[in-house]
């Protein structure tokens, strides 16, 4: 069975319905934005060959700062804050929230996952 892992999990949720859960692949959606996992699952529910996984993918193992702005629809997420600035969001609305974080290595350990198709 082919894998494929979606990091950021809310780009183009019909694409991956259409592409890779539709056709049978096992899909493993991850996302350290609660909010948008939580929209994804409801697409997703029902598929009995999708995981969610509300996790942080970084270069290594640990709880980190994930970064995010309270602007309506402003969309941007980083581990470094002055990129979530730079994307035109005020300073006095960005905002950090632990999360944990695993790297692709200790992901696919974890959940078992040999290759990413």
């Amino acid at each position: 069975m082919k894998n494929i892992v979606q990091i950021g999990c809310f780009i183009e949720p019909d694409y991956i319905i259409e592409r890779y859960i539709k056709i049978g692949y096992n899909v493993y959606l991850i996302d350290a934005n609660i909010e948008n996992l939580e929209k994804i699952r409801k697409i997703v529910n029902g598929y009995n060959n999708v995981k969610t996984f509300n996790v942080a993918i970084s270069g290594n193992s640990g709880e980190k700062v994930f970064y995010r702005t309270d602007v309506k629809d402003a969309g941007h997420f980083s581990f470094n804050r002055e990129s979530v600035r730079l994307a035109g969001n005020p300073k006095d609305k960005i905002e950090g929230t632990s999360v944990s974080a695993l790297s692709l290595e200790d992901f696919c350990t974890n959940h078992e996952i040999k290759k990413i198709d």
